[in-house]
């Protein structure tokens, strides 16, 4: 597959993907549903970006015939899409124009990490360049506002020697620095300032925003990406605002020290997607509208973290296994799938046959000898019997030299078999060097030689019984007659 239409498929994917997450963030928003929760369905729908190429290489295809059929002849549009292959690959545009596209995304996309690096090293710098926090009140101060939100960690607080907005970042290693002017705030202030900052820590939306920022730069191409990131970052602060509001600070306390905050500095754009600020003008007026409206303020609960992950991870499995097909092509295909002829295995042709000795020739059997005839219970008129029984006695004439000649003939075979028994070629399958076997005068059979398999004898033939007769018997009364051979 070419890049763009490898892109072009990413695109459409990604843009079903973001589209469920803006749909189930609104449903949210419209019961009732906190900004921690609309928060956590915005950091999934960033995450299912980063699964949806994997995903796409481990799940089984999914046809979905939702394509239009092609424009061909009738016969080739109930083709199978397998035979629409190579007219697909035929039309496929020259590699030049590919390269270039992926040497174009290739590009922009390495840019904006270079630019997450950079920023990376412009806060370590400042860290470097800013003073501790001397002040064992402030100290104190962090320390009760981090137990009271739960944290464990240790978190570092420092002075700016410049202006700088208050930030906090690192998910490991928490990270708060307070502009130069800190040391000279009000005890409330100080309180509010540290545990936003403080609230950004337990929430750990550090991580959150850098992986965010490493999305929109694999997805750069896609508008809709930075505006999930945008949504993430807003839903980011209000659940960070309402988790302070739910400590204990008064709404219009707290939005008057963010509106002081938020016109007294401005945050470093270098440092913008690594580092979480306390306020932003672009984003003033929305946080402060909704710090004093009333609504729900609480965090999200692990069932509801548990189903939205399980809902957005079957969601990016769905995506990554549709593949969009021709209606028509799909349709065909599921009509010839039961008259498909099923697969033969290939057969190795037959091994050249070596020649083998007959098997030994079994002794002859001699005839059966031949059964006196005796008169069936035939019933005939009175009137016809003496002329029956007269031609029953000439039949029986007959009968007896057939059976005068069957005795003549079964001496004669006893005989030829006591001759062929005389010879030694009865019964005797012979060796590598002599395959005779039993014979007769005609055919006593030939042993096996170089490149012609061995001749099988012919055995005699026992001569066959006559039949007798049958003897008729009149209606009125059964007269059985014997006769013997």
């Amino acid at each position: 597959m070419s890049a763009a239409p490898g892109l072009l498929d990413l695109l459409v994917r990604s843009s079903l993907l973001l589209a469920l997450a803006w749909l189930a963030a609104e449903v949210v928003r419209r019961a009732g549903g906190s900004a921690a929760m609309r928060h956590m369905i915005w950091l999934l729908g960033l995450a299912a970006l980063l699964l949806l190429p994997l995903l796409a290489l481990v799940v089984p295809p999914l046809p979905l015939p939702i394509l239009p059929a092609p424009a061909a002849a009738p016969a080739a549009a109930f083709a199978s899409p397998a035979a629409a292959l190579p007219a697909a690959t035929a039309a496929t545009p020259s590699p030049v124009p590919a390269d270039l596209a992926r040497l174009l995304y290739l590009a922009v996309a390495t840019a904006l990490a270079g630019r997450l690096a950079i920023g990376r090293y412009w806060l370590a710098r400042l860290w470097r360049r800013s003073r501790p926090a001397d002040d064992p009140h402030m100290a104190a101060l962090l320390a009760g506002l981090a137990g009271a939100l739960g944290i464990g960690r240790p978190v570092a607080l420092r002075i700016a020697v410049e202006p700088a907005m208050p930030m906090t970042w690192g998910t490991f290693r928490p990270k708060i620095l307070l502009p130069a002017g800190a040391r000279t705030w009000s005890e409330e202030r100080r309180r509010v300032v540290l545990l936003h900052e403080l609230a950004h820590v337990a929430r750990r939306d550090s991580f959150s925003r850098s992986a965010a920022a490493m999305v929109c730069a694999l997805y750069w191409f896609h508008p809709a990406t930075w505006y999930a990131a945008r949504r993430l970052r807003l839903e980011q602060e209000h659940a960070c605002d309402d988790l302070v509001l739910a400590l204990g600070t008064e709404a219009h306390l707290y939005a008057r020290n963010l509106l002081e905050v938020a016109g007294a500095f401005r945050p470093a754009a270098r440092v913008a997607g690594l580092a979480v600020a306390m306020a932003r003008t672009s984003e003033l007026e929305r946080r402060l509208t909704a710090i004093v409206r009333r609504r729900p303020r609480r965090r999200s609960s692990a069932r509801f973290m548990a189903g939205a992950g399980a809902g957005a991870l079957a969601g990016t499995a769905l995506i990554a296994a549709v593949v969009p097909v021709a209606a028509l092509q799909h349709v065909a295909a599921l009509r010839a799938a039961p008259a498909a002829a099923p697969a033969v295995p290939a057969v190795a042709a037959p091994a050249p046959v070596r020649p083998v000795a007959p098997a030994p020739a079994a002794a002859a059997t001699p005839p059966t000898p031949p059964v006196a005839p005796v008169a069936p219970q035939a019933a005939v008129p009175a009137a016809d019997y003496d002329a029956a029984l007269e031609q029953y006695r000439r039949d029986l004439e007959v009968y007896e030299g057939r059976l005068a000649r069957y005795r003549g003939e079964l001496a004669a075979y006893h005989a030829e078999v006591a001759e062929l028994r005389g010879q030694g070629n009865l019964a005797n399958s012979g060796n590598s060097g002599n395959s005779g076997n039993s014979g007769n005068s005609g055919n006593r059979g030939q042993p096996a030689a170089p490149g012609r398999p061995a001749v099988p004898p012919v055995l005699p033939t026992a001569p066959t019984a006559p039949t007798p007769p049958t003897q008729p018997t009149p209606l009125d009364r059964v007269k059985p007659v014997s006769q013997g051979p």
